[in-house]
């Protein structure tokens, strides 16, 4: 596998898989910016809105997958940009024969793999820190998305160093992660532990929430692990 760093006008992302389906990949991404593109054009407040925009039955799918997420996570539609280009471009590259391929758009990242891939969580400096996720293969596109109110260029209300969402449907899982880092708007267990049980729908899998030395989580945790990492290569955008 090949790893590729990719920056196409906001997009900055890391890409892994074989060198064969990286255009597709690029070709996705391109194509699917182009589709928020002109739509957004026609329709700013849609690129605008902290708070869900209905899409008409007619707008590109990219548009109509922002827009659903959106309403369940309750946040702008834009809130779940790096998940869908990221689930579109690994979907592509599947569709194309890609067995194994993981796309990080910005710590939202969408993965189909055939063996075992370690996420690292980066959570800034919280006391919690140096841990990872063991992602296990499985049949379809998979999500793993996260949100911070403390690290990075994304707005959050909240103060949550890392709110982590797991979910098959990777653009529900980047708008559902802001509405958790949201939630957190203050350091305290009870707050955190409130916020992941209501923000616990399907299809979520798993939440995880880091805030300084409170370490929440619900649903099916994957198995955590030691993970320590070079933060120059985390797309912090």
């Amino acid at each position: 596998m090949e790893h590729y760093r990719i920056k196409i006008q906001q997009t900055l992302a890391t890409l892994v898989c074989e060198k064969k389906y990286k255009d597709i990949g690029l070709e996705e991404i391109m194509k699917q910016r182009r589709y928020l593109e002109e739509y957004i054009a026609s329709y700013p407040v849609f690129a605008s809105s902290f708070t869900p925009v209905e899409a008409g039955p007619d707008a590109p799918e990219i548009i109509r997958r922002m827009s659903q997420a959106s309403t369940l996570a309750g946040v702008g539609p834009m809130a779940a940009v790096a998940g869908a280009i990221s689930e579109f471009a690994v979907r592509a590259m599947v569709r194309a024969g890609a067995r194994h391929v993981v796309m990080d758009n910005g710590g939202d990242i969408a993965m189909k793999i055939i063996q075992p891939v370690i996420v690292g969580i980066y959570s800034g400096k919280s006391r919690i820190r140096n841990i990872g996720l063991r992602i296990l293969p499985e049949a379809n596109v998979f999500g793993v998305c996260t949100s911070s109110g403390t690290i990075g260029h994304s707005f959050s209300y909240g103060c949550a160093d890392s709110a982590i969402v797991l979910s098959r449907d990777v653009v529900l899982a980047d708008a559902m992660a802001t509405a958790l880092g949201n939630d957190i708007r203050r350091r305290d267990k009870r707050l955190v532990e409130k916020s992941l049980s209501q923000r616990m729908v399907e299809p979520v899998r798993s939440m995880i929430v880091v805030a300084n030395d409170i370490l929440g989580m619900a649903g099916e945790i994957p198995q955590m692990v030691r993970a320590r990492f070079d933060i120059t290569r985390i797309n912090l955008g």
